[in-house]
Protein backbone atom coordinates (compact mmCIF):
# COMPACT_ATOMS: atom_id res chain seq x y z
CA UNK A 1 0.00 0.00 0.00
CA UNK A 2 2.56 2.29 0.62
CA UNK A 3 4.81 1.52 -2.50
CA UNK A 4 1.49 2.23 -4.17
CA UNK A 5 0.84 5.14 -2.70
CA UNK A 6 4.82 6.30 -3.36
CA UNK A 7 4.34 5.46 -7.12
CA UNK A 8 1.53 6.91 -7.75
CA UNK A 9 2.61 10.50 -6.71
CA UNK A 10 5.83 9.93 -8.31
CA UNK A 11 4.03 9.16 -11.75
CA UNK A 12 1.96 12.07 -11.18
CA UNK A 13 4.80 14.26 -10.45
CA UNK A 14 6.25 13.23 -13.83
CA UNK A 15 3.25 14.03 -15.93
CA UNK A 16 2.65 16.93 -14.60
CA UNK A 17 6.22 17.89 -15.60
CA UNK A 18 5.90 16.98 -18.68
CA UNK A 19 2.54 18.82 -19.57
CA UNK A 20 2.79 21.49 -17.73
CA UNK A 21 4.80 24.30 -19.90
CA UNK A 22 5.27 25.97 -16.80
CA UNK A 23 9.09 25.35 -14.90
CA UNK A 24 9.26 26.80 -11.56
CA UNK A 25 13.00 28.68 -11.39
CA UNK A 26 15.35 29.50 -8.59
CA UNK A 27 13.65 32.42 -7.81
CA UNK A 28 12.72 34.10 -4.35
CA UNK A 29 10.57 37.38 -3.77
CA UNK A 30 10.14 38.16 -0.40
CA UNK A 31 7.03 40.54 -1.10
CA UNK A 32 5.18 37.42 -2.67
CA UNK A 33 6.02 35.37 -0.11
CA UNK A 34 5.18 37.94 3.02
CA UNK A 35 1.74 38.11 0.88
CA UNK A 36 1.30 34.56 0.33
CA UNK A 37 2.24 33.58 3.80
CA UNK A 38 -0.50 36.09 5.29
CA UNK A 39 -3.14 34.92 3.30
CA UNK A 40 -2.41 30.99 3.79
CA UNK A 41 -1.20 30.42 7.52
CA UNK A 42 -4.51 31.11 8.56
CA UNK A 43 -5.71 28.47 5.98
CA UNK A 44 -3.14 25.91 7.11
CA UNK A 45 -4.34 25.80 10.78
CA UNK A 46 -7.94 25.64 9.57
CA UNK A 47 -6.83 22.28 7.87
CA UNK A 48 -4.98 21.24 10.59
CA UNK A 49 -7.81 21.92 13.10
CA UNK A 50 -9.61 20.08 10.79
CA UNK A 51 -7.55 17.30 10.34
CA UNK A 52 -7.09 16.38 14.03
CA UNK A 53 -10.58 16.24 14.30
CA UNK A 54 -11.61 14.22 11.73
CA UNK A 55 -9.46 11.73 12.87
CA UNK A 56 -10.07 12.23 16.43
CA UNK A 57 -13.59 9.81 16.41
CA UNK A 58 -11.84 7.09 15.15
CA UNK A 59 -9.10 7.51 17.75
CA UNK A 60 -12.22 7.38 20.63
CA UNK A 61 -13.85 4.61 18.75
CA UNK A 62 -10.51 2.66 18.88
CA UNK A 63 -9.49 3.43 22.58
CA UNK A 64 -12.93 2.86 24.16
CA UNK A 65 -14.58 0.44 22.21
CA UNK A 66 -13.55 -3.03 20.75
CA UNK A 67 -11.32 -3.10 17.37
CA UNK A 68 -14.69 -4.50 15.82
CA UNK A 69 -16.38 -0.98 16.43
CA UNK A 70 -13.84 0.51 14.71
CA UNK A 71 -13.77 -1.67 11.61
CA UNK A 72 -17.34 -1.08 10.92
CA UNK A 73 -17.28 2.82 11.68
CA UNK A 74 -14.31 3.20 9.54
CA UNK A 75 -15.91 1.02 6.53
CA UNK A 76 -19.05 2.97 6.83
CA UNK A 77 -17.58 6.21 6.15
CA UNK A 78 -15.25 4.65 3.51
CA UNK A 79 -17.91 4.71 0.81
CA UNK A 80 -19.61 8.12 1.44
CA UNK A 81 -15.86 9.71 1.35
CA UNK A 82 -15.26 7.91 -1.63
CA UNK A 83 -18.00 10.01 -3.15
CA UNK A 84 -17.91 13.24 -1.88
CA UNK A 85 -13.95 12.98 -3.12
CA UNK A 86 -15.04 11.94 -6.54
CA UNK A 87 -18.03 14.65 -7.35
CA UNK A 88 -17.51 17.52 -4.48
CA UNK A 89 -13.35 17.42 -5.07
CA UNK A 90 -13.83 17.86 -8.69
CA UNK A 91 -16.04 20.71 -8.76
CA UNK A 92 -14.07 22.52 -5.44
CA UNK A 93 -11.03 22.56 -7.55
CA UNK A 94 -12.36 24.26 -10.58
CA UNK A 95 -14.64 26.23 -8.23
CA UNK A 96 -12.23 28.59 -6.79
CA UNK A 97 -9.68 30.10 -9.65
CA UNK A 98 -13.17 31.19 -11.26
CA UNK A 99 -14.17 32.48 -7.90
CA UNK A 100 -11.17 34.52 -7.25
CA UNK A 101 -11.34 35.71 -11.14
CA UNK A 102 -14.55 37.85 -10.23
CA UNK A 103 -13.80 37.85 -6.65
CA UNK A 104 -14.65 42.10 -7.21
CA UNK A 105 -17.78 41.85 -7.66
CA UNK A 106 -20.16 40.39 -5.30
CA UNK A 107 -23.06 39.83 -7.97
CA UNK A 108 -20.91 37.78 -9.83
CA UNK A 109 -19.30 35.77 -6.87
CA UNK A 110 -23.11 35.27 -5.03
CA UNK A 111 -24.42 33.67 -8.25
CA UNK A 112 -21.03 31.83 -8.65
CA UNK A 113 -21.75 30.45 -5.26
CA UNK A 114 -25.39 29.53 -5.86
CA UNK A 115 -24.12 27.73 -9.43
CA UNK A 116 -21.98 25.64 -7.23
CA UNK A 117 -24.34 24.83 -4.57
CA UNK A 118 -26.99 24.08 -7.25
CA UNK A 119 -24.71 21.33 -9.27
CA UNK A 120 -22.79 19.91 -6.49
CA UNK A 121 -26.37 19.25 -4.99
CA UNK A 122 -27.68 17.79 -8.27
CA UNK A 123 -25.35 15.29 -8.16
CA UNK A 124 -24.50 14.49 -4.26
CA UNK A 125 -27.94 13.81 -3.01
CA UNK A 126 -28.60 11.74 -5.41
CA UNK A 127 -25.40 9.55 -5.08
CA UNK A 128 -25.72 10.07 -0.72
CA UNK A 129 -29.19 9.29 -0.71
CA UNK A 130 -29.54 6.39 -3.13
CA UNK A 131 -25.89 4.82 -1.15
CA UNK A 132 -27.81 4.41 1.99
CA UNK A 133 -30.86 3.55 0.67
CA UNK A 134 -29.56 0.43 -1.10
CA UNK A 135 -26.79 0.10 1.91
CA UNK A 136 -27.82 -3.34 2.55
CA UNK A 137 -27.50 -5.18 -0.49
CA UNK A 138 -24.59 -3.04 -1.74
CA UNK A 139 -22.78 -3.90 1.62
CA UNK A 140 -23.63 -7.82 1.52
CA UNK A 141 -22.60 -8.02 -1.81
CA UNK A 142 -19.45 -5.97 -2.07
CA UNK A 143 -18.36 -6.67 1.33
CA UNK A 144 -20.72 -10.44 2.37
CA UNK A 145 -22.80 -10.64 5.33
CA UNK A 146 -20.49 -10.42 8.01
CA UNK A 147 -20.04 -6.40 7.20
CA UNK A 148 -23.10 -5.85 7.35
CA UNK A 149 -23.31 -4.31 11.44
CA UNK A 150 -21.50 -1.29 8.83
CA UNK A 151 -24.81 -0.46 7.46
CA UNK A 152 -26.28 1.89 10.01
CA UNK A 153 -23.21 3.91 10.08
CA UNK A 154 -22.63 4.18 6.48
CA UNK A 155 -26.58 5.62 6.09
CA UNK A 156 -25.71 8.08 8.75
CA UNK A 157 -22.58 9.06 7.25
CA UNK A 158 -24.36 10.05 4.18
CA UNK A 159 -26.78 11.96 5.34
CA UNK A 160 -23.59 13.89 7.10
CA UNK A 161 -21.81 14.68 3.86
CA UNK A 162 -25.10 15.60 2.43
CA UNK A 163 -24.17 19.50 3.95
CA UNK A 164 -21.37 19.34 1.70
CA UNK A 165 -22.24 21.55 -0.94
CA UNK A 166 -23.19 24.31 0.55
CA UNK A 167 -20.43 24.03 3.11
CA UNK A 168 -18.31 23.82 0.76
CA UNK A 169 -19.29 26.78 -1.48
CA UNK A 170 -19.82 28.79 0.97
CA UNK A 171 -16.11 28.46 2.14
CA UNK A 172 -14.58 28.65 -1.28
CA UNK A 173 -16.24 32.09 -1.64
CA UNK A 174 -14.52 33.36 1.51
CA UNK A 175 -11.16 32.24 0.11
CA UNK A 176 -11.97 34.24 -2.80
CA UNK A 177 -12.74 37.23 -0.73
CA UNK A 178 -9.58 36.69 0.73
CA UNK A 179 -11.14 36.53 3.80
CA UNK A 180 -9.01 33.49 5.47
CA UNK A 181 -9.25 34.88 8.70
CA UNK A 182 -13.18 34.19 8.93
CA UNK A 183 -12.18 30.55 7.67
CA UNK A 184 -9.68 29.86 10.13
CA UNK A 185 -12.15 31.31 12.92
CA UNK A 186 -15.30 28.94 11.59
CA UNK A 187 -12.87 25.90 11.24
CA UNK A 188 -12.36 27.00 15.06
CA UNK A 189 -15.40 27.01 16.32
CA UNK A 190 -16.91 24.09 14.50
CA UNK A 191 -14.09 21.76 15.57
CA UNK A 192 -14.62 22.91 19.38
CA UNK A 193 -18.28 22.17 18.67
CA UNK A 194 -17.79 18.48 17.27
CA UNK A 195 -15.07 17.85 19.95
CA UNK A 196 -17.58 18.93 22.46
CA UNK A 197 -20.01 17.15 21.34
CA UNK A 198 -18.07 13.78 21.06
CA UNK A 199 -16.99 14.15 24.22
CA UNK A 200 -20.63 14.07 25.53
CA UNK A 201 -21.95 11.49 23.55
CA UNK A 202 -18.53 9.29 23.88
CA UNK A 203 -19.87 7.17 27.07
CA UNK A 204 -23.21 6.19 25.22
CA UNK A 205 -21.75 3.85 22.51
CA UNK A 206 -20.23 3.97 19.31
CA UNK A 207 -23.98 5.08 17.37
CA UNK A 208 -24.21 7.64 19.54
CA UNK A 209 -20.93 8.85 18.55
CA UNK A 210 -21.99 8.51 14.79
CA UNK A 211 -25.32 10.66 15.36
CA UNK A 212 -22.98 13.52 17.02
CA UNK A 213 -21.29 13.68 14.02
CA UNK A 214 -24.50 14.29 11.85
CA UNK A 215 -25.37 17.00 14.43
CA UNK A 216 -22.01 18.19 13.91
CA UNK A 217 -22.93 18.66 10.38
CA UNK A 218 -25.65 20.54 10.28
CA UNK A 219 -23.85 23.13 12.99
CA UNK A 220 -21.08 23.47 10.25
CA UNK A 221 -23.55 23.87 7.36
CA UNK A 222 -25.02 26.83 9.48
CA UNK A 223 -21.83 28.53 10.60
CA UNK A 224 -20.34 28.56 7.02
CA UNK A 225 -23.15 29.78 5.57
CA UNK A 226 -23.28 32.90 8.30
CA UNK A 227 -20.74 34.88 7.00
CA UNK A 228 -22.15 35.20 3.47
CA UNK A 229 -25.31 36.87 4.62
CA UNK A 230 -23.82 40.00 5.02
CA UNK A 231 -20.38 39.47 2.86
CA UNK A 232 -22.62 38.42 -0.59
CA UNK A 233 -26.25 38.78 0.39
CA UNK A 234 -26.92 35.47 0.36
CA UNK A 235 -29.46 34.72 3.02
CA UNK A 236 -30.46 31.64 5.19
CA UNK A 237 -33.70 31.67 3.16
CA UNK A 238 -31.74 31.69 -0.22
CA UNK A 239 -29.52 29.37 0.50
CA UNK A 240 -32.08 26.33 1.41
CA UNK A 241 -34.24 27.30 -1.60
CA UNK A 242 -31.03 26.68 -3.38
CA UNK A 243 -30.88 23.47 -1.88
CA UNK A 244 -34.44 22.62 -1.42
CA UNK A 245 -35.45 21.00 -5.22
CA UNK A 246 -32.37 18.09 -5.02
CA UNK A 247 -33.49 17.16 -1.67
CA UNK A 248 -37.06 16.89 -2.47
CA UNK A 249 -36.22 15.06 -6.18
CA UNK A 250 -33.41 12.85 -4.03
CA UNK A 251 -36.45 11.36 -1.18
CA UNK A 252 -39.09 11.20 -4.25
CA UNK A 253 -36.12 9.10 -5.83
CA UNK A 254 -35.27 6.99 -2.58
CA UNK A 255 -38.78 5.95 -1.43
CA UNK A 256 -39.54 3.28 -3.70
CA UNK A 257 -36.32 1.80 -4.12
CA UNK A 258 -35.89 1.49 -0.23
CA UNK A 259 -38.46 -1.83 -0.74
CA UNK A 260 -36.91 -3.40 -3.85
CA UNK A 261 -34.59 -4.88 -1.12
CA UNK A 262 -37.43 -7.40 -0.25
CA UNK A 263 -37.74 -9.07 -3.20
CA UNK A 264 -36.83 -12.30 -3.70
CA UNK A 265 -33.71 -12.09 -5.73
CA UNK A 266 -29.71 -12.05 -5.67
CA UNK A 267 -28.24 -9.00 -4.11
CA UNK A 268 -26.82 -8.07 -7.19
CA UNK A 269 -29.77 -8.24 -8.94
CA UNK A 270 -31.52 -5.83 -6.55
CA UNK A 271 -28.75 -3.54 -6.66
CA UNK A 272 -28.67 -3.11 -10.36
CA UNK A 273 -32.39 -2.72 -10.25
CA UNK A 274 -32.02 0.07 -7.35
CA UNK A 275 -29.68 1.47 -9.51
CA UNK A 276 -31.76 2.04 -12.55
CA UNK A 277 -34.86 2.64 -11.00
CA UNK A 278 -33.54 4.98 -9.12
CA UNK A 279 -31.46 6.96 -12.49
CA UNK A 280 -34.49 7.28 -14.58
CA UNK A 281 -36.52 8.36 -11.26
CA UNK A 282 -34.49 11.39 -10.13
CA UNK A 283 -33.22 12.69 -13.97
CA UNK A 284 -37.21 11.49 -15.31
CA UNK A 285 -38.13 14.39 -12.18
CA UNK A 286 -35.13 16.90 -12.78
CA UNK A 287 -36.74 16.66 -16.82
CA UNK A 288 -40.37 17.24 -15.81
CA UNK A 289 -39.77 20.12 -13.17
CA UNK A 290 -37.31 21.58 -16.09
CA UNK A 291 -34.62 21.53 -13.60
CA UNK A 292 -31.73 24.56 -14.93
CA UNK A 293 -28.74 21.42 -14.27
CA UNK A 294 -30.43 19.01 -16.09
CA UNK A 295 -30.52 20.90 -18.75
CA UNK A 296 -27.38 22.60 -19.25
CA UNK A 297 -25.72 19.04 -18.31
CA UNK A 298 -27.92 17.72 -21.24
CA UNK A 299 -26.74 21.30 -23.53
CA UNK A 300 -23.29 20.22 -22.64
CA UNK A 301 -23.86 16.21 -23.75
CA UNK A 302 -25.38 17.69 -26.99
CA UNK A 303 -22.22 19.96 -27.91
CA UNK A 304 -20.08 17.49 -26.84
CA UNK A 305 -21.39 14.57 -29.20
CA UNK A 306 -21.19 17.29 -32.24
CA UNK A 307 -17.86 17.66 -31.60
Amino acid sequence: LVAQYLTNSLIDTIVLCITIEWKPKFMFSKDCAKRLFSFSWKLTVGDLVGTVYNELRSLIIGKVYTSSDLAYFNKGEQFPKLVINNINTSIISVLYPAMASVNDTIEALKDMTRKSIRTSSFFLFPALVGLSVVAEPFISMLLTDKWLPCTTYLQLACYSYITVPLSSANLQALKALGRSDLTMKLEIFKKITGLLLVLLTMRFGVMAIVVSGLIYSVIAMVANASPNRKLLNYSYKEQISDLLPFAIMSAVMGFPIYFLKYLSMHNWEILLLQIVLGCIIYFGLAYITHNDIMFRLISVVKERTKK
